[in-house]
């Protein structure tokens, strides 16, 4: 009988990625640059691109490029996750000091991927198909051009 993953914490390959980061971060306690200090610097760093990407992506102005920048927030915004999943694993906080943080990241998840959503569907679809003898008007390629261009702009108002 197959399991159903409601969470990509109930992947095998998530869990067995997880042991092994604490693996590798337990192996390098006693380095020159301590585990907490490079935990926490990449901690620090992906916190902060998070809404650098966002505000990247919006005043980009084209659609598809802010969706793009979205999901990789979104995809930061998991590393994060599970990096405070570890920190508890290694004795560098406890799960209740960490509560607040991993619920308010949740909430920026569901952000992300509403926002991502809803933008996404605004995004011309392209046709599967090519017109490989279509004639085109040259006098009129600027205008086309343009106005292809005008559907790309992202429509802010959700």
């Amino acid at each position: 009988m197959k399991t159903k993953i409601e969470h990509y914490r109930d992947l095998e390959v998530w869990q067995r990625a997880f042991r092994l980061a604490t693996q590798v971060a337990s192996k390098y306690e006693n380095s020159e640059l301590s585990q907490k200090s490079l935990i926490i610097k990449n901690l620090v760093e992906k916190s902060l691109q998070i809404p650098a990407l966002i505000s990247e992506g919006f005043l980009r102005g084209v659609l598809p490029e802010y969706v793009s920048c979205l999901k990789t927030a979104r995809h930061l915004v998991s590393e994060i996750d599970t990096t405070l999943q570890i920190l508890p694993a290694l004795g560098m906080a406890t799960e209740v000091e960490l509560q607040e943080l991993s619920t308010e990241y949740e909430i920026v998840a569901r952000q992300i991927s509403t926002l991502t959503s809803i933008l996404s569907k605004k995004i011309p679809q392209k046709p599967n198909h090519i017109h490989r003898n279509k004639p085109q008007n040259p006098n009129n390629n600027h205008s086309q051009s343009s106005t292809e261009e005008s559907k790309l702009r992202p429509d802010y108002e959700i």
